[in-house]
């Protein structure tokens, strides 16, 4: 996995580097009958160790204060744990509802903090006091939070599958430049082509939009600063499955 860090000020951090995290899964399905089943899922805490440059233009030296450099540096981060409750109910023939409600445990995530054995003590108000080894740090407030999701899918012939949904993810801390958190909402839609009884073709997209928000940040470096955040992304995917 690969991640890019920045504090969004003129003079200030930038950090890219790659790590690999290892989680485990487990999941139960309740099936009541052929049309209405229920499922519960959960997903572990993955602690990833990001290495790569850390750049600070315009703020420091390593082992000389303010100036400019680079050094290699490592970042800890724990991608939260996930749980999730979901349904599906299939009404009729050709109908069929279904929905999930997702908590993940935001709170795991406390800080952004970048260590460096070339990061060394000066009073460049960075982390107060200003430790050794520690190139940058940022305290995140996060909270856990719940996304919502509910779809329909049409079974429109035996080899035509049509299916859509919308998704509300609240938003889990204080928006910050590193990570402006916000509301978040999905709109998806998606479709399956059956050619045979062992062979058959999905096609999906997902559009998420996150709501505007304005917030405040202060560096010592930089002062008071206002900043407006809004987001959006494309997904879209293909699959083709195959049954033995």
């Amino acid at each position: 996995m690969e991640k890019s860090f920045n504090t969004g000020f003129d003079n200030s951090f930038d950090m890219s580097g790659n790590a690999v995290g290892h989680g485990w899964n487990v999941g139960t399905l309740f099936t009541i009958n052929d049309n209405n089943r229920l499922a519960l899922t959960y997903r572990s805490a993955v602690d990833m160790s990001f290495e790569g440059d850390f750049e600070a233009e315009g703020v420091f030296n390593p082992g000389e204060g303010l100036g400019q450099g680079s050094v290699t540096g490592v970042v800890d981060i724990t991608l939260p744990a996930i749980a999730e409750l979901s349904g599906y109910h299939k009404l009729n023939d050709t109908f069929a509802i279904h929905y999930s409600a997702m908590w993940t445990q935001w709170s795991s995530l406390e800080k952004l903090t970048a260590t460096s054995t070339d990061c060394v003590s000066g009073d460049v108000g960075l982390v107060d006091p200003f430790e050794n080894g520690v190139c940058f740090q940022k305290d995140l407030h996060y909270s856990d939070s719940m996304r919502y999701a509910v779809g329909a899918t049409a079974y429109v012939s035996e080899s035509v599958t049509l299916r859509m949904g919308y998704a509300y993810d609240e938003q889990a801390g204080e928006a910050v430049v590193v990570m402006p958190d916000s509301i978040r909402h999905q709109i998806s839609a998606g479709m399956s082509y059956a050619v045979s009884n062992t062979t058959s073709f999905d096609l999906g997209a997902a559009y998420i939009f996150g709501d505007e928000i304005s917030f405040t940040e202060y560096s010592e470096l930089g002062g008071e600063q206002e900043f407006t955040s809004t987001g959006t992304a494309i997904i879209v995917s293909a699959q083709m499955n195959m049954v033995f």
